[in-house]
C-alpha cells in the first residue's frame, strides 16, 4: 500500500510539473529596444497529420507507437509512418515481445500477426476499456462492466461484475491493481479484495 501511496504521489508532483511548465511556454528575452516575449514550441509534428488525437503511446521493440482511433503511426527514431485501421481503435498494450494489440469494438487485436481475438458473446456488447498482458500467456481485458481474462480461453472475474474497470497494472510478484468504479482492486494470493 505504501509503494502504491508513493507512486500516486509522483504522480501528483509529476502533473503538477507539467501544469507549471505549460505556463513557462513564452520565455521573456530582451534587446536593445526592449523586452518582447519570444514563445517556444515543443510540439512534435506528425508529417502528412494535422494534429491527430492520439489515445495511446507504446514503445514497440525500437519503434514509438501512436495511436488514434483510425490509425498506427511509427516512430523509428529518423521518420514516421503511418498505417490507417479498418476499425475504431478503443485503447491499446504490448505484450512481452513488443506486439502490439489494439482493443476494438468486441475484439482485440494484434497488429504485428494479423491475428483478432473475439470477445465472448457476454462482453460483445460491453465496452473496452483497458488491456494489460500479465504475462507471456495471460491478458487482462477491462471493460465497463467488469474484468476478463484470456489465456486461450475466456474467464469472467465475478468479483467486478458490473463495475467499470479502467485502468489495470502489475504489483509485485503475481499481484494486480484495478482502478474501478467502486475503487480499488487487488488480486493477492490469487484472491480479489476490494482495498479502497
Amino acid at each position: 500500500m505504501k509503494r502504491i501511496l508513493n507512486q500516486l504521489l509522483a504522480f501528483l508532483v509529476s502533473l503538477l510539473i507539467l501544469t507549471f511548465s505549460h505556463f513557462l511556454s513564452a520565455q521573456n528575452t530582451s534587446s536593445k529596444t526592449g523586452i518582447y516575449l519570444q514563445e517556444i514550441k515543443k510540439d512534435i509534428a506528425i508529417p502528412g497529420e494535422n494534429e491527430p488525437e492520439i489515445i495511446r503511446l507504446l514503445n514497440s521493440g525500437n519503434d514509438i507507437v501512436a495511436i488514434s482511433k483510425d490509425k498506427i503511426f511509427r516512430y523509428n527514431g529518423k521518420k514516421w509512418n503511418s498505417e490507417k485501421l479498418d476499425f475504431q481503435c478503443i485503447t491499446a498494450t504490448t505484450d512481452s515481445k513488443g506486439n502490439v494489440w489494439l482493443g476494438g469494438n468486441g475484439f482485440i487485436f494484434n497488429l504485428n500477426e494479423n491475428k483478432r481475438i473475439e470477445l465472448p458473446i457476454e462482453a460483445s456488447n460491453d465496452t473496452l476499456i483497458c488491456l494489460l498482458w500479465e504475462n507471456e500467456k495471460t491478458m487482462q481485458v477491462g471493460t465497463c462492466k467488469g474484468l476478463w481474462t484470456w489465456n486461450g480461453n475466456w474467464s469472467k472475474v465475478t468479483e467486478t461484475n458490473g463495475i467499470s474497470v479502467n485502468q489495470i497494472t502489475k504489483g509485485e510478484g503475481q499481484d494486480l491493481w484495478l482502478a474501478t468504479s467502486n475503487g480499488l482492486f487487488q488480486r493477492k494470493n490469487n484472491q480479489w479484495i476490494n482495498s479502497l
